[in-house]
This record gives structure tokens, C-alpha cells and sequence, in this order.
């Protein structure tokens, strides 16, 4: 394979790891993607209407035979609460973890946006205020063409009573969150995984550690600089140690994952012959440089703060 196409695929494959751990760690992606589902729920419900049998509602009138009033006045209570809810409760959170976060650690609030069950409530509270907002709409009284989609209505006081129990699970979760042993934990346990995952067991080799022989030693070293500013994400050590092996060269380490470098700071050097421009943007794309640390393959992330 041509040396231009194996540097491109290491640099897609670079960004859309880089993407991937940016949309793990955001605050809107899973929200969004509850908030669709909320949608295509209400459609599908009230197109659902039309499948219903007459006598079925007939038979449960009681359970579908809300009127046109009453389904708008229980639709739009619903949708009140929830978004009421979400607002309050989402910015009190967020000034005890703005506490919390000085007291013990800025992991609080990364800990905080990136956390699925988090993301999972307040998808939860807006998704259940866009499901009321779409049935609302449908709705209409007898001078229009009367029309409620019971179903729908049905779903939407059930989905009311999803979102109390919600409210209490994220109240129970924050206040287990905020403590200094579950921080620790959280913080220990991603550390531990990030050290599997990067140091398997029986993934020990051949000592590599040894330092170069005489020669080595009237070689110049060469640097390779940062495209830009910010935190050492990731790197791509298999990308790395196939370029040593093509070029018979050293390639020495300047930033390790996790440090924060300024745009022209050397990444890396390489012993002997000077690298060539495709060389250097060859190494550039093996690293992952964003505007935050994460844990996703910096073991000292974790373990700077667990050893506090």
C-alpha cells in the first residue's frame, strides 16, 4: 500500500477517535438523540389513532375519552413541569458541583457532563416536553374538525409519571456524586480501566529501554513540533513504532499524553537524518491534541488526584 494512503488512514482513523471521545464527553449528544426518539414517538402514536378500533375506545372510555380541553390542559401541565424541573434542578446542580469541583477536584464537573446517566435525565426532561409539545399541536376542538389522539394523550400522562421517578433518581444520584469517596472512586475506576486497556497483561516484550549504542551519540536529533496548542489527548504508538522500523531510525518522545503543549513545541525527535516535510506531517497525525485532559489514555490523569 502506498505510503501517502497509510498516513491518511492513520489520520481518519486519528480524528475519528479524537471525535468519538469529544461527543463521549459533551452534554448534548445523547440528550439530542432522546429528544428525536420523542418525537418519533409522539408521530408514530398519533398516526397510531387511526389503527384503533372504534369499539376499543368505546369499551375504555375512562382510559381514552379524554376531550380536546382536558387533554391540552393535562399535555401543556406536563410540559410545564417538566422543563420547570429541568431548569431548576439542572442549575442548583450545577452551583453545589461548582462547590463541590473547589473543594475537591475540576474532575467534578468533566465528571459530571460526561456521565451517561446525567445526559440520560435531562434528555429525559426535554425529550418528555418535546412529546407533549408535538401531541399538543395535533389537537383540535369541534369548530376545527374535532380530533385527540387518545393514544398519544395516554402515553403522555404515563411518560408524566416517568419523569417523577426520574426527578427522584437524578436527586438520589447528584447527592451520591458530590461525595468525596464517590468522587475518588469514579475517579480510580476510570484510571484502572484506562491502564487495562493500554497495558494488557502478557503485552510485556523484549527490553526496548536500552540506550542507543556509541553511534547514537554524535547524531544530531531532529525536532517534529506541535501543529497547535492545547493537552496531548492521544497518540498512535503502533503508527510511531512502524515509522521508526521503515526509517532505521530513534524516534524520542518529547510530550507524553497528557501534557499541554504550545503550537511549535517539539512533540518528538528523530536521530540522524534530518525528516522530510512528509515525515513531519506523517507525525503530526499520530497525535491527538484538544483544548482538555482526558483519561482515555492518560493514566496520570487518574492517578495525580487518586494519590492526593
Amino acid at each position: 500500500m502506498p505510503q501517502p494512503v497509510r498516513a491518511h488512514g492513520r489520520e481518519t482513523i486519528l480524528n475519528i477517535r479524537k471525535f468519538w471521545i469529544e461527543v463521549q464527553s459533551s452534554f448534548w449528544f445523547l440528550p439530542t438523540l432522546l429528544v428525536l426518539g420523542a418525537i418519533t414517538l409522539a408521530a408514530v402514536l398519533i398516526e397510531a389513532e387511526e389503527w384503533l378500533k372504534p369499539n376499543v375506545l368505546d369499551d375504555w372510555p375512562r382510559i381514552f375519552g379524554a376531550g380536546a380541553v382536558g387533554a391540552r390542559g393535562l399535555l401543556a401541565t406536563i410540559a410545564t413541569s417538566m422543563i420547570t424541573v429541568a431548569g431548576v434542578v439542572f442549575s442548583s446542580t450545577l452551583i453545589a458541583l461548582s462547590l463541590a469541583s473547589s473543594q475537591y477536584s475540576s474532575r467534578v464537573l468533566r465528571n459530571f457532563m460526561s456521565d451517561r446517566r446525567t445526559q440520560s435525565v435531562l434528555g429525559a426532561f426535554v425529550g418528555i416536553f418535546a412529546y407533549c409539545l408535538v401531541v399538543l399541536r395535533t389537537i383540535r376542538g369541534g369548530d376545527e374538525g374535532a380530533f385527540v389522539p387518545s393514544l398519544a394523550v395516554l402515553a403522555g400522562l404515563l411518560l408524566g409519571f416517568v419523569g417523577i421517578a426520574v426527578f427522584i433518581f437524578f436527586i438520589h444520584h447528584i447527592s451520591r456524586a458530590i461525595q468525596a469517596s464517590h468522587i475518588l472512586a469514579a475517579v480510580s475506576s476510570e484510571t484502572l480501566q484506562t491502564v487495562d486497556e493500554l497495558f494488557p497483561e502478557g503485552a510485556a516484550g523484549e527490553d526496548t529501554t536500552s540506550e542507543p549504542g556509541p553511534m547514537g551519540a554524535t547524531q544530531a536529533w531532529h525536532p517534529v513540533v506541535a501543529a497547535k496548542t492545547g493537552y496531548v489527548q492521544s497518540l498512535d504508538t503502533d503508527g510511531l513504532l512502524a515509522f521508526a522500523s521503515e526509517r532505521q531510525t530513534v524516534v524520542r518522545m518529547e510530550a507524553r499524553v497528557g501534557r499541554y503543549v504550545l503550537a511549535d513545541m517539539p512533540l518528538l525527535s528523530l536521530r540522524g537524518t534530518p525528516p522530510t516535510g512528509d515525515d513531519r506531517r506523517r507525525l503530526k497525525e499520530l497525535y491527538a491534541i484538544g483544548r482538555q485532559r482526558t483519561a482515555k489514555e492518560d493514566v496520570a490523569f487518574g492517578s495525580s488526584w487518586t494519590s492526593r
